[in-house]
């Protein structure tokens, strides 16, 4: 497959995809932890068909537990077909897929999303601080960069803008609402002319390919390709097949391009806009852990939990890591404490009744 439809697939994908969903993630004491995917479920998915649904992100394997949500009661999955005419109309139901591994390390060996056209394996991390009366977790997760386009973003804006815009980072709310909202427009605009350079440069690539199929060339291939570099900064009004073929039009000055790709619009599928490759499949990402969560900067907290909106975008310019930490009393050593003063308290009355009764002795 060409890089143009893949990119067009991927937009496709996540456009059409149903996949919505959110993700837990509980950290026990012990170190294990369990991952619930909870997503609606089609009548397809709640009768046991999850290899032709598109709506979890990701493979359910037989190492994977599915149970649903019905008036209060969790309930066993798959149902029949009559049961779900008459337990589920309405609405869809949401199915939890979870699953228990033993430590960080194991999941971050058997754990993918399978959503996007690559695989993206998130990295887990786990350390454990015991201290005198409290023991202090935290969990990290890199989700890593999923790259894709042939363009880097930092052509069009520094790595700092790209992360800020894509990760609201740093801290968004260290910054006034018109300082954002003026900064987050001038980046809009890059991030437009990004995305239409990487469009235009999948286009060149596709022609490129094809170029002994295009008749009436008007020109040699190696000289469009070296017209590349100043092509995929054209403007385009917008991503669709036919803002294409006017670009082609009125740069090269001639219509053999545009007419090529009519006759193969099979292609270049562009009608889909390439822009929700990175703004789509949005979840709320929540951790559980240990405790109670220690606040930090910009995170949303709830006693032992700690939540995330994410998206598909957010991996785009660079790695995303969501941290959490908390922290949970040592009972024991509370414990050690009233015991070890208890016995002092003891001691001491003991101690001078011993002293008096040696005086009196003497």
């Amino acid at each position: 497959m060409n890089r143009i439809i893949y990119m067009a697939a991927c937009a496709a994908l996540l456009v059409s995809c149903d996949c919505e969903f959110d993700m837990t993630t509980i950290v026990d004491r012990d170190g294990s932890i369990t991952r619930i995917i909870s997503c609606p479920a089609d009548s397809a998915f709640m009768c046991g068909d999850t290899i032709g649904t598109d709506e979890c992100p990701i493979a359910i394997t037989s190492d994977w537990e599915l149970s649903w949500m019905k008036d209060g009661e969790r309930r066993q999955w798959p149902i029949s077909v009559q049961e779900y005419g008459q337990l589920c109309r309405g609405s869809k139901p949401v199915v939890d897929i979870s699953r228990r591994f033993e430590s960080v390390s194991k999941m971050n060996s058997l754990f993918q999303f399978d959503a996007l056209p690559m695989p993206v394996r998130p990295v887990a991390g786990l350390t454990k601080k015991v201290k005198l009366f409290h023991t202090e977790y935290t969990y990290t997760e890199t989700f890593p960069r999923y790259e894709s386009f042939s363009v880097p973003v930092t052509d069009y804006m520094s790595m700092d803008d790209a992360i800020l815009f894509f990760q609201g980072s740093p801290d968004m709310t260290s910054r006034s609402g018109s300082v954002l909202f003026d900064r987050l427009s001038e980046l809009t605009d890059s991030v437009s002319r990004w995305f239409a350079a990487n469009y235009l440069d999948e286009a060149v690539r596709c022609l490129a390919q094809n170029y002994g199929s295009i008749k009436d060339a008007p020109m040699s291939e190696v000289e469009f390709l070296a017209k590349r570099d100043a092509f995929i900064r054209y403007p385009v009004s917008d991503l669709e097949g036919s803002s294409l073929g006017r670009a082609l039009d009125d740069f090269f000055g001639t219509d053999v391009y545009s007419n090529y790709i009519k006759g193969n619009t099979d292609d270049f599928d562009f009608q889909t806009q390439i822009m929700a490759f990175v703004t789509n499949l949005p979840f709320d990402y929540t951790v559980v852990m240990p405790g109670t969560v220690i606040p930090a900067p910009g995170l949303l907290t709830d006693g032992n939990t700690a939540t995330f909106h994410m998206n598909a975008g957010m991996i785009y310019p660079a790695d995303y890591t969501v941290t959490v930490s908390s922290r949970t009393q040592n009972v024991w050593a509370y414990a050690l404490l009233f015991v070890v003063l208890a016995a002092a308290f003891i001691g001491i009355p003991m101690a001078s009744s011993g002293r008096r009764r040696s005086e009196k002795g003497c």
